[in-house]
C-alpha cells in the first residue's frame, strides 16, 4: 500500500485511522478544519470495549484524568415516573474533547502531520485520501437538533446521588444524562424541529430544576437519519444510530481501526457493528419517543430489570 495518506477529518474515527497507520509505518497527513479541544454534541458514554480501543491506540496517557465509571441507570417514562436499573459491565463517562485531544496528542508523537484550522481542499495524485468529516449536508430541511451542556459537579439533584446515568423523554425528543471524569453531568438532548432549547428544559421537572445551572456547549442547529447518495465517510455509517443509545463514541474508534487494518492489509472494511445491534438501537430510539411504549417499558423493567441490562448491553457494549 502507499506510504502517504490523507485524512481529511480529525474525530474520533480519522484519528483511531490515522493512529493505527502511523504505528505500522505509513506517514499520514490530518486535516481537521477546527482546533482542538473539539465541541461536538454528544452524551460522552464509553462502552468498555470502546475504552479498551482507546487504550490500544495509545490514547490513555493523554487524558488529564481517568473516566469515572458509570453502574447505574435511570429511566423515566414521563414527569414523575421511573425505574433503575444496572448496566452490567459498567460504561465509563469521559468528555468528548478529553478524548480528541489525547488521541490528537497521541498521532502526534508517532510522527503524524496534524493541521488543525484546515479545511481539505484536495490533495496531489498519488497520494491515498480517506474522509473521515461526517456525514455531508442534505439537500432539504433536516428534521432534528441536538444540544449539549454540563451541570456542574455537586449542582445535580439530590436523588442522582445514586445513579450515573439518566435518560428522559422532552416533547419531540429525549435528554441523557451522563456523570463524566471530572464528577460533571453530560446534558446532551436530542428533538424534531422546530423547538425551543428553553421550553425544553421546562418540560420536565428533572431539567426545570437545574436549568439555571447548566453552562451550554455545544449545539446542531440541524440534522437527520436520511441515508446519503455518493461514496460512503469513515465513521459515518449510511444506517444512521439514533443519538444517546447507541454508543457512538466505541462505534466511531471501531471504524477507524478498521479502516487502517483493512488499508494496511489491502482489502475492503469489515463491518464493525451488527444488524441485531442496530436494530436494538432503534428500538430504543423509538421507545423514547412513545409516551405509551416508555410506560410500557416502565412496568417491563420494574418486573424484570434483566431485560433492560441486557439491552443496554447488546446495543453499547461495542
Amino acid at each position: 500500500m502507499t506510504k502517504a495518506i490523507t485524512i481529511a477529518g480529525g474525530g474520533l474515527a480519522g484519528l483511531a485511522c490515522a493512529i493505527r497507520l502511523q504505528e505500522r509505518g505509513v506517514q499520514v497527513t490530518v486535516h481537521e478544519r477546527k482546533s482542538y479541544p473539539l465541541k461536538k454534541v454528544c452524551g460522552e458514554f464509553l462502552s468498555p470495549g470502546g475504552w479498551q480501543r482507546l487504550q490500544e491506540l495509545g490514547a490513555e496517557p493523554f487524558l488529564p484524568q481517568a473516566p469515572t465509571e458509570l453502574r447505574r441507570v435511570r429511566f423515566y417514562a414521563d414527569e414523575s415516573h421511573s425505574v433503575d436499573f444496572a448496566l452490567k459491565p459498567f460504561a465509563l463517562g469521559l468528555s468528548r474533547h478529553a478524548m480528541d485531544t489525547a488521541l490528537a496528542r497521541r498521532f502526534q508523537q508517532l510522527g503524524g502531520t496534524l493541521r488543525e484550522n484546515s479545511k481539505y481542499e484536495g490533495e496531489a495524485d498519488g497520494v491515498t485520501v480517506i474522509d473521515a468529516r461526517g456525514k455531508p449536508g442534505l439537500p432539504g430541511e433536516s428534521a432534528w437538533v441536538g444540544w449539549r451542556a454540563y451541570l456542574p459537579a455537586g449542582a445535580a439533584p439530590t436523588d442522582f446521588q445514586s445513579v450515573d446515568l439518566v435518560m428522559l423523554p422532552v416533547p419531540e425528543g429525549y435528554c441523557g444524562f451522563s456523570r463524566i471524569e471530572d464528577g460533571r453531568y453530560n446534558v446532551c438532548l436530542v428533538a424534531r424541529t422546530p423547538v425551543v432549547i428553553n421550553q425544553l428544559l421546562a418540560s420536565h421537572p428533572v431539567l426545570a430544576g437545574i436549568a439555571d445551572r447548566l453552562e451550554p456547549f455545544a449545539a446542531i442547529a440541524s440534522f437527520d437519519f436520511r441515508n446519503y447518495p455518493g461514496p460512503g465517510r469513515l465513521g459515518d455509517r449510511r444506517s444512521v444510530w439514533p443519538p444517546l443509545v447507541g454508543d457512538g463514541m466505541s462505534r466511531a474508534l471501531s471504524a477507524g481501526m478498521e479502516q487502517a487494518q483493512a488499508l494496511l492489509e489491502n482489502r475492503p472494511p469489515r463491518r464493525t457493528s451488527t444488524l441485531g445491534g442496530f436494530i436494538l438501537a432503534k428500538s430504543l430510539h423509538t421507545l423514547m419517543m412513545s409516551a405509551p411504549l416508555r410506560q410500557v417499558g416502565l412496568r417491563v423493567t420494574r418486573v424484570y430489570p434483566r431485560i433492560a441490562e441486557s439491552l443496554f448491553r447488546t446495543t453499547r457494549v461495542g
